[in-house]
């Protein structure tokens, strides 16, 4: 297109979406996290389907609480248009994928639903990330 100008496509809606479900993922983590430092032993599956290196989950609440915050914040830097949210973002979609397929033996239904929605991310932000820029 002339004077730089950029074709947006129909996928413009689906960035809005990954950057729309990432702030949902980081609210989701963040919960998740407060949960693990309230009540220490509610996480915790004993019945050799999840290995914990340690029945401490304060260290792993904490972690969740600090990937649910900065989730939350690159979500809103996605709906803006931010190159550096996008590498961001798809870097932490792809751990999160990987998280995933470890709690598949746990909770089989909610990681491949996880981990669908995440490939929908990455693809969204990685071929039509640039068409959201403001």
């Amino acid at each position: 297109m002339a004077n730089g100008a950029q074709k947006v496509t129909g996928w413009v809606g689906w960035v809005y979406f990954a950057g729309i479900l990432l702030i949902l993922r980081g609210i989701s983590e963040a919960a998740l996290g407060i949960t693990a430092l309230v009540n220490r032993h509610y996480l915790f599956v004993n019945n050799d389907r999840l290995v914990s290196a340690t029945n401490n989950m304060t260290a792993w609440g904490g972690v969740d609480l600090g990937v649910g915050i900065v989730l939350f914040l690159i979500g809103l830097a996605v709906l803006r248009g931010n190159a550096v949210a996008r590498a961001a973002a798809i870097f932490l979609v792809g751990l999160s994928f990987l998280v995933n397929m470890a709690f598949l033996a746990v909770f089989p239904v909610w990681s491949i639903v996880a981990m669908a929605v995440d490939v929908v991310i990455i693809y969204a932000l990685a071929v039509h990330g640039n068409e959201a820029r403001l």
